[in-house]
């Protein structure tokens, strides 16, 4: 049996949304991959900030730097 014949082709693989589906994945990493790569070469943590903040240690008074 080719694959070409099976059901997970015919119905999953060869529709217009999974198509879609794939074009949308690729944006979205080609958008979201350089910010991970700046980060990683900086040798900074970006959910750090987020962990203090939930934490919070972040939460001072107006004007406040922590």
């Amino acid at each position: 049996m080719s694959f070409y014949d099976s059901w997970l082709y015919r119905e999953v693989l060869n529709t217009k949304g999974f198509a879609w589906a794939v074009v949308w994945g690729m944006f979205a990493l080609q958008a979201l991959l350089p910010i991970g790569i700046w980060f990683l070469f900086a040798g900074k943590n970006p959910l750090n900030k987020l962990r203090r903040f939930r934490a919070g240690k972040d939460r001072g008074k107006a004007g406040e730097r922590p």
